[in-house]
């Protein structure tokens, strides 16, 4: 490759980090702890997990409640309770849905709340009569 061609390369790399550092913010690492730990709970999908996977989701909101993952956290422990039949649509969704418009509100580049938030808003649970 030309000196040229490494150089353009270079700038065009820099100039893309530069648009990219504007996004960044500082981590609080017992948000971080707390939220990996509900992630490790949340993943396993039984009831007792889930609802310690939201205790701890709930553990890294108290630490930073700027903390936009904690909310998506709590957005698919209602998923999951809802699609594992451990609790009702009309019961889970609503949750799930407040939480990802928070967690939406401090982060909107978040694809499990967009994707949560249209599920909740494209759907109406009508209870079987």
């Amino acid at each position: 490759m030309s000196q040229r061609t490494l150089r353009e390369m270079n700038r065009s790399t820099s100039q893309q980090l530069g648009m990219l550092s504007g996004n960044v913010r500082a981590l609080n690492p017992d948000a971080y702890e707390a939220y990996l730990k509900g992630r490790f709970h949340a993943d396993k999908l039984t009831p007792p997990d889930l609802e310690v996977a939201l205790k701890y989701f709930e553990l890294a909101l108290e630490k930073d409640p700027t903390y936009a993952p904690g909310y998506n956290g709590i957005v698919s422990v209602w998923i999951g309770r809802s699609q594992m039949g451990y609790a009702q649509p009309a019961e889970a969704m609503p949750k799930a849905k407040a939480a990802a418009v928070k967690a939406l509100e401090l982060d909107d580049t978040l694809a499990l709340a967009h994707s949560a938030l249209a599920g909740a808003v494209g759907c109406s649970y009508i209870p079987a009569s």
